[in-house]
């Protein structure tokens, strides 16, 4: 695809592979996004600048590339992830907590000012960066925001 193939990386379970492909289907770039254990992308979105946001969840380290890694402390972790309109990493972000927990991101959506807003769920405890919340038993939705 666009820039090579694209392999698994050798750990086991599913990898989140990106493409980007001209309208008349021409391959552009691609970017893997790998790890141990199966890795689930769930939401995408682009924003104005033609940057390409993934989210999703993974359940111990995640290879975001550009050397960049996510590591969950405990249980199942969300991330979101942004690339450059040429499929370049830019930036990445994990959100877990310090025991099980299980997460899932289901939905991005960019502004026009840039910035991410995600939707999911959670079970457990979970650490969004500025807090922590803890389900009141089951699954309880999240809101996070991030800045350009």
């Amino acid at each position: 695809l666009g820039s090579g193939t694209l392999t698994p990386f050798g750990y086991g379970g599913y990898d989140v592979y990106l493409a980007k492909y001209l309208p008349d289907g021409t391959p552009q770039w691609s970017v893997g996004l790998g790890g141990p254990g199966s890795k689930y992308s769930t939401a995408l979105a682009t924003d104005s600048g033609g940057n390409v946001w993934v989210g999703g969840y993974f359940p111990s380290t995640l290879n975001m590339g550009a050397g960049a890694t996510l590591t969950s402390p405990g249980g199942q972790a969300v991330f979101v992830g942004k690339y450059s309109p040429a499929g370049a990493y830019l930036w990445s972000q994990s959100f877990s907590g310090p025991l099980y927990t299980y997460a899932g991101i289901c939905g991005l959506a960019v502004d026009g000012s840039g910035y991410m807003v995600g939707t999911g769920f959670f079970s457990g405890t979970a650490n969004f960066g500025i807090e922590s919340l803890t389900s009141a038993g089951g699954y309880d939705g999240f809101l996070i925001r991030t800045s350009p």
